[in-house]
This record gives C-alpha cells, structure tokens and sequence, in this order.
C-alpha cells in the first residue's frame, strides 16, 4: 500500500517539477535582453545532468513513469538553457549578422522565408500568451506544418549571396558538405 502511495507522489511531484521550469521558459522568451542575471553554467549544468538522468531512467531503471518524468525535464530544462543560449549570444549575433543571410539568390531562400516567417510570427505569438495550454493551442499547428514542409522538403542547391565575400561563400560551403 505504502508503495502505491509513494509511487503516486513521485509521479505527481515529478510532474509538477516539469511544469515549474515553464514559468522560467515563458520569461525567457519574453525576454529582450542579454539575461545577464541567470546564469549559463547553471543552465548548462541541469540540461547535462537532466539529460543523463533520462538516459539512465531509459537504459538502466526501464521504469516507465520515470523515464517520462526525466523525458519531460529534459525537454523543458533544454528548452530553458536554449532560450538563455540565444537570448545571451544569439541574438546579439543575428543583429551583427542578419543581413548576410539576406540576399541569398536561390530557390532555397525563398523556401526557408516561406517555412520560417509563420514559426517567427509564431513564436512572437507564444511570447504573449499567459498560459501553458494557450501557448501549445497556438504553436502546435505551425510546428506540424513546419515538421510537414521540412520532412517533405527536396534538396536545392544554393546560389552566390550578394554581400558576402568568395572566401566567406567558401567557409559556408566548406561547413555545409
């Protein structure tokens, strides 16, 4: 008996630990700023240890509850780190660099604007919701057409750029292949 009930906690509390990281999620990425005042290592840090928590729930335990448990942490917590990731490096480094990226002459260009302008518009969308559930209701249908469009999508090759230099259209070359 005592067993079921400490089985129903665990599941429950494991549960409502997950939902926890998702008011730091929502503030994230409502965030504009650097988030100079959390800290990476510390971010970094939980997604490592949630993420071999999971790995060991999954391989060594096989317990289904807590392989679901460590699944969801894993999601939310990596979810968190990426979000303070871009929120501290990537975005001041699309506003230095955006504009190489766009005058790509290709078709691939063309694609990736009509793939990527609903998931922006979006995730603009989801900044401003105030709940899980209204956030999901809006996001769930764009992260199935994107999942359709990029699992459907033909290779295209890409053209020269406009604005960037033959060595720099050959870095890009040379980390594509």
């Amino acid at each position: 008996m005592w067993q079921d009930v400490l089985m129903a906690a665990y599941a429950a509390f494991g549960f409502v630990g997950v939902a926890a990281f998702v008011p730091q999620l929502i503030s994230l990425l409502r965030d504009t700023t650097r988030s100079e005042n959390i800290s990476v290592t510390t971010w970094l840090m939980w997604s490592a240890q949630v993420s071999v928590f999971f790995l060991y729930a999954l391989f060594m335990v096989g317990d289904l509850v807590m392989v679901a448990i460590y699944a969801c942490s894993m999601v939310v917590c990596n979810a968190c780190t990426a979000a303070l990731l871009w929120n501290r490096y990537g975005r001041s480094w699309w506003v230095k660099n955006s504009h190489r990226f766009t005058k790509v002459t290709s078709p691939m260009a063309a694609t990736a604007e009509a793939m990527f302008a609903p998931v922006a518009a979006t995730a603009e969308a989801v900044s401003q919701t105030s709940t899980v559930e209204t956030a999901w209701e809006t996001a769930a249908p764009v992260v199935e057409n994107a999942w359709e469009a990029v699992s459907h999508a033909a290779p295209v090759e890409m053209g020269p750029t406009e604005d960037l230099l033959p060595s720099e259209w050959q870095e890009l070359e040379k980390a594509a292949s």
